[in-house]
C-alpha cells in the first residue's frame, strides 16, 4: 500500500479534536505496518484555530506527508 491518510479535519467533530489527536499520536508512535510506504495526516485549516494543536501533536520524523485543507490561495 502506498499511503494511509489520517483525517483530523472533517471526520472529527470539534468536541473530539483533542481526543482524536491524542489517539493518532499514540497510534503513530507504534511500528508502522511493513507494507505501508507512507503515512499522511490531514490537519485542520489554519483559520479554525485547531491547526497548531494538530501539528504539535502529530508531527514526527517519519511522517512523510501533511495535508492542509482549505488554505487560502
Amino acid at each position: 500500500m502506498d499511503c494511509i491518510a489520517y483525517d483530523l479535519e472533517d471526520s472529527v467533530t470539534p468536541g473530539k479534536k483533542a481526543e482524536a489527536r491524542s489517539n493518532l499520536r499514540e497510534f503513530l508512535s507504534r511500528d508502522r505496518v511493513p507494507n505501508i510506504k507512507e503515512q499522511a495526516v490531514r490537519i485542520n485549516s489554519v483559520d479554525t484555530g485547531f491547526a497548531l494543536d494538530d501539528l504539535t501533536e502529530v508531527v514526527r520524523k517519519d511522517l512523510l506527508s501533511l495535508k492542509i485543507d482549505q488554505a487560502d490561495k
